[in-house]
């Protein structure tokens, strides 16, 4: 015997999220989101949809559940999942995902080291300031040392946090009386309490005696040339009291770095690229930040990379996923230039 009902009876969709909101990921893990209904008739069908742009391409999704393999910064923001049956309005929930970020680390002195009339002087006040960009902002910490032993705040060295509302990210040292003792090598070092993320650590040498940054390339370091798959760095060596940070972009401005960003870090000068490809070709150039402290014109220098392709198949599957390798090969002859 077979029996069914017929029914006229509608409901607009009900839907929960089965997680917490906001979600904070380190970078390189993998995220669930799972959506399910609560009510509605006939059955809803649900969908993920992000506030600004598409869903990342890597996104699993299986009915009401979305995944996010290896996630990044790019993959952060507000994401939503929608119920609908065309009866009322649509149901909506969201989720804020929030992925733990270091970057952008510069430091500044005052006096300026650099100004001819405000030099560092015994018996005066120097201030050191350092600064980075986090994400969340609240799981930010500081920690500074002198000379590699961690400092702690005294009446004569003052360490605070500064109004997040008027300058975000950023901590100060304050040197009360300058004294002799007192010169050396000062670290501030930027964590995140969630962990996860690689520390920034910013050196800042104070002493009676100031350098000017300078930049050069090693003659032997460009061009320098490899093959596809292979993992290369980059060096500008960087000399200076106290010793700058160092941006890395691409000689050409449209073209972006091999992560994506126009603009890259280095707190030693070494730029590390894993898996090049004949794209990553092309000039580099090392430059002094223009925030840490220098009252002088930032110093710039260009390296050379060559990718050939991989003859040998050492590297066979980046060259089966590169474009099909001209016969004739790139000359590695080209000049670097500095200044």
């Amino acid at each position: 015997m077979v029996s069914f009902r017929l029914s006229n009876k509608t409901a607009s969709p009900s839907i929960k999220l089965l997680v917490d909101d906001p979600i904070v990921v380190n970078p390189g893990e993998a995220i669930t989101l799972v959506c399910v209904t609560t009510g509605g008739e006939p059955v809803p069908s649900l969908t993920w949809v992000r506030s600004f742009g598409t869903l990342p391409e890597k996104t699993v999704l299986n009915g009401g559940t979305l995944t996010i393999p290896a996630i990044t910064s790019d993959d952060a923001g507000t994401y939503s999942c929608i119920a609908n049956n065309n009866v009322g309005n649509p149901a909506k929930k969201s989720t804020n995902i929030i992925v733990r970020a270091l970057k952008k680390g510069r430091f500044w002195i005052t006096p300026d080291p650099y100004h001819k009339d405000d030099n560092i002087q015994i018996g005066r006040e120097v201030k050191i300031s350092c600064q980075v960009e986090a994400v969340p902002s609240e799981e930010l910490t500081f920690s500074w040392f002198k000379n590699g032993r961690p400092l702690r705040s005294s009446e004569r060295m003052v360490i605070t946090q500064t109004d997040p509302d008027v300058s975000p990210g950023t901590t100060n040292l304050d040197i009360i009386d300058l004294k002799f003792t007192d010169f050396g090598t000062y670290t501030c070092v930027a964590s995140l309490k969630g962990g996860g993320i690689s520390d920034i650590s910013i050196d800042v040498n104070i002493s009676s005696s100031t350098v000017p940054p300078n930049l050069t390339v090693p003659q032997e370091k460009s061009p320098l040339v490899t093959r596809e798959g292979d993992t290369i760095e980059l060096q500008c060596q960087v000399t200076g009291k106290p010793k700058p940070i160092i941006l890395w972009s691409r000689a050409d401005k449209e073209v972006a770095m091999p992560d994506g960003s126009m603009q890259m870090e280095s707190y030693d000068g070494t730029l590390r690229i894993v898996n090049v490809s004949r794209e990553m070709s092309g000039m580099y150039r090392c430059q002094t930040s223009q925030y840490n402290g220098f009252n002088v014109k930032p110093r710039e220098a260009l390296v050379q990379l060559i990718v050939q392709c991989d003859f040998t198949g050492h590297n066979s599957s980046q060259r089966q996923a590169s474009p099909a390798c001209p016969g004739r090969q790139l000359d590695a002859s080209s000049p670097v230039s500095s200044r």
